[in-house]
């Protein structure tokens, strides 16, 4: 094979009519009855045998480097789906999805004549080519650069007239101002009436050209914007100013493009647009069949794969995820690298939350603009995702196997929507990072997950598996539905034909505040939002155990991939500030904690009193006292946990690093905790979800002013981690360097951890609970 500057030289001696003997003689009517995506091409293209290309090789000297009317009437004597056949090849690939839809648009008439099938071709045409033109568009608006789009009707007929006679046609409008029928590639001359009424046209359009080269800009005629997509239909009787049709655009533009074939079966999402970046949505790919029937109560199962396009653009039910793929702006394209993928599992207590609360602003922004693929899950909640009755019946963990097959789906479909199944991150909030701690860790997910990020929640915090506590509120709620005696396996069938409302009427709706009279459970509520169903270790099932021993030992031995820990800088300020005003002296909220951590230890309470009470009077009654110093004891407390978790990975030697976010950059949150980053109120700015986020109402532009800077900042640090598996400029979490990475609007700062808050919660108190324990039973044993 001769190299092409051999191929170059022997071109410039050879004749010039051999460039074109093989090619160029093809002419639109000789493949018209051959070959219909052929016609198709002659018809966009106009037999454009050779085009611009992407000359990104040529490097800073490319110029292309990245991705960037009609005559129907011979057409018309095909059959009705000639043109529908036609397009498919070219654009979609043979697409029989898209030809269905296609044909279900523009095809549901008889279309029996074939002056019928001209004037619906040429809508199938027009609508193309202008969302074209409308896409592109969006790309200058976008970029604040005035933008004005035009519709040359000459002879102001919408369908042309008889037989097209006053159609515009590509080039009719330039025949016009450049007195040339050659233009329309049309022999001979315009007749009278044709050129009285495209004077009077050019009249119009060459005031417009002139102002828009002189002034820059139309003053009479609105600009097209992305909010404002307005054009201006000029033809020989009048300027108006008009309306794209976005239903066309959202068909050609945005609809088509996101037709995606998954294991089961095909798919339509939606693509969304912001100003600087676009991504598909689809909002609920079903990754098991719905939990309901039979398989309530059950293990999950794979969906029933179907044979129809599935529209999955809105918000449905279970067993559903929502996946967003970022594109290429330019080219709304797909990246051709496979990209790093966000598992993210959703916290609110094992109760309440959903894929709804991550809006695809905060996506978009924070996710996609960075090349990372996201993912949110559904999983079962509550009694239904997690009654457990200790055996392989009722084992627990339902919602926990739920998310289990959905990761296993995203890692079996990853290619799919062009996703690397080599670099899974998953991640959680709240109660959802204690479930993404216990999938990290568990045998059933080694090699599946590649990273882990945990937000406000960690696997080996006291209130993240509660065991026996799930197995009685799962007994009270079986007494409810009246289903009392048999086997778990006679127990569930029964729950399967009771009124599900007799699974919420003794335990779920109790509110917070209804446990003002029992300061433990208070604190537990405080700590775990009312719970009462968690994950179990269901050891009993042998190798299908998801937990198979105690959380502490599993992650200590299992701790096997990249992790991130991650804080609110005033865990709870808004649950501070409610208790502070309520009649509980804080002695008795100290007692509380140690009831309900440290087994009522006397030991451990007399030393929650020598450790608080020096710096701030156990006593003080003022109420912004009182809020203060439950903070700190909530602060201590979360942070704690988070650095018991990081340390088992680090000792195994994983890249850990973690985080303390404080939007505001404020320390002490502000008077009344204006400045405050209570639990999720850095995730309600990194998601633009105030679902995260307890108390109700907007936040103002001062907060979202902060709120989005810090979010960039979160989300760079995010990306890097995920992306690279390292943070090339910052330090690691390790058992000899205690830093954390403290992120605020403005800056992003390296400070240390106090390692005696750690010592104090996490091995002082425990130890000496242990040793009184140990003491009583010694005494006890004695007394016998």
């Amino acid at each position: 094979m001769k190299t092409s500057r051999e191929i170059k030289e022997c071109m410039k001696k050879a004749q010039t009519s051999c460039y074109h003997d093989d090619i160029t003689p093809m002419l639109f009517k000789t493949n018209l009855h051959k070959n219909h995506s052929i016609t198709y091409e002659n018809i966009r293209m106009g037999m454009t045998i050779f085009t611009p290309i992407i000359d990104d090789f040529r490097g800073d000297e490319a110029f292309l480097p990245d991705q960037p009317e009609l005559v129907v009437k011979e057409l018309s004597a095909f059959g009705k789906e000639a043109w529908v056949n036609a397009i498919v090849p070219i654009r979609y690939n043979g697409s029989s999805t898209i030809r269905l839809l296609l044909a279900e648009r523009y095809l549901q008439s008889e279309l029996k004549s074939p002056s019928e099938r001209g004037i619906q071709y040429h809508k199938m045409a027009e609508e193309e080519i202008t969302s074209e033109a409308h896409h592109e568009a969006l790309f200058y608006a976008d970029r604040n650069i005035t933008v004005y789009t035009l519709l040359n009707n000459v002879y102001d007929e919408e369908l042309g007239g008889a037989d097209g006679k006053y159609c515009t046609d590509h080039g009719v409008d330039l025949g016009i101002v450049f007195d040339s029928k050659e233009i329309v590639g049309v022999a001979g001359n315009f007749t009278k009436n044709e050129l009285d009424w495209g004077r009077s046209f050019l009249g119009k359009l060459s005031q417009i050209i002139a102002d828009f080269v002189y002034t820059k800009k139309l003053s009479n005629h609105p600009q097209f914007t992305r909010s404002h997509r307005t054009f201006i239909h000029i033809s020989n009787r009048s300027i108006e100013h008009r309306t794209y049709d976005h239903e066309a655009y959202y068909f050609w533009k945005q609809l088509l493009p996101t037709i995606a074939r998954f294991n089961a079966g095909i798919i339509i999402g939606d693509i969304h647009e912001t100003e600087s970046t676009s991504a598909e949505v689809y909002e609920s790919i079903p990754y098991a069949a719905p939990p309901s029937g039979n398989l309530r109560f059950e293990l999950p199962v794979p969906p029933v794969p179907w044979n129809y396009p599935l529209d999955v653009r809105y918000e449905t039910s279970c067993h559903q995820m929502k996946v967003v793929v970022p594109l290429d702006y330019w080219s709304r394209q797909r990246y051709s690298a496979y990209l790093p993928i966000v598992f993210w599992i959703h916290g609110g207590s094992y109760r309440a939350g959903g894929k709804l609360w991550y809006k695809n602003s905060g996506i978009i922004r924070n996710f996609a603009s960075r090349r990372m693929i996201f993912v949110a899950v559904d999983y079962r909640q509550g009694f239904e995702g997690f009654l457990a009755m200790h055996d392989t019946d009722l084992p627990g963990n339902l919602g926990l196997e739920d998310i289990l097959m959905a990761l296993r789906f995203v890692r079996d479909n990853a290619y799919n929507f062009g996703g690397d199944p080599n670099n899974i991150v998953v991640a959680g909030d709240g109660t959802g990072a204690a479930l993404a701690g216990i999938l990290a860790t568990s045998p059933k997910t080694n090699g599946l997950i590649q990273g882990v990020m945990l937000f406000s929640g960690t696997t080996t915090a006291p209130w993240a598996v509660q065991h026996e506590r799930t197995k009685n509120n799962t007994i009270r709620v079986l007494w409810n539905c009246k289903c009392v005696s048999g086997s778990s396996k006679k127990l569930k069938e029964c729950l399967k034909k009771a009124d599900p409302s007799c699974y919420h009427e003794e335990i779920e709706k109790r509110d917070f505040f209804d446990y003002v009279d029992d300061v433990k459970t208070m604190y537990e509520a405080h700590r775990m939002g009312l719970s009462p169903f968690t994950p179990v270790i269901d050891s009993y099932r042998g190798w299908d155990a998801v937990l198979g021993g105690e959380p502490e030992e599993q992650v200590k031995q299992n701790a096997r991939v990249r992790a991130l820990f991650s804080n609110a800088a005033h865990e709870r300020l808004f649950n501070c500030g409610k208790i502070a005003g309520l009649p509980i002296p804080l002695k008795e909220w100290v007692d509380g904690i140690v009831e309900a951590r440290f087994g009522n230890s006397t030991y451990v309470k007399d030393l929650f009193d020598d450790w608080y009470h020096p710096l701030n009077p156990i006593h003080e009654t003022d109420k912004a006292r009182r809020t203060s110093r439950l903070l700190t004891f909530t602060e201590d407390d979360w942070v704690a946990d988070t650095q018991h978790e990081a340390l088992h990975y680090a000792d195994k030697g994983q890249n850990v690093y973690t985080l303390l976010n404080n939007i505001y950059g404020h320390p002490n949150a502000g008077p009344d905790g204006k400045w405050g980053t209570d639990h999720g109120t850095d995730l309600a700015m990194l998601f633009d979800s105030r679902a995260f986020y307890a108390p109700f109402g907007q936040y103002n532009w001062e907060e979202l002013s902060f709120g989005k800077a810090f979010a960039d900042r979160l989300a760079d640090v995010i990306s890097e981690f995920v992306a690279n598996g390292h943070l090339q400029s910052h330090p690691k979490f390790t058992r000899a360097n205690w830093v954390v990475l403290r992120i605020t609007f403005d800056r992003i700062e390296h400070k240390q951890f106090s390692a005696e808050n750690y010592n104090f919660w996490r091995e002082a108190a425990p130890e000496l609970a242990k040793l009184q324990a140990n003491e009583i039973r010694r005494k006890q044993r004695e007394t016998q």
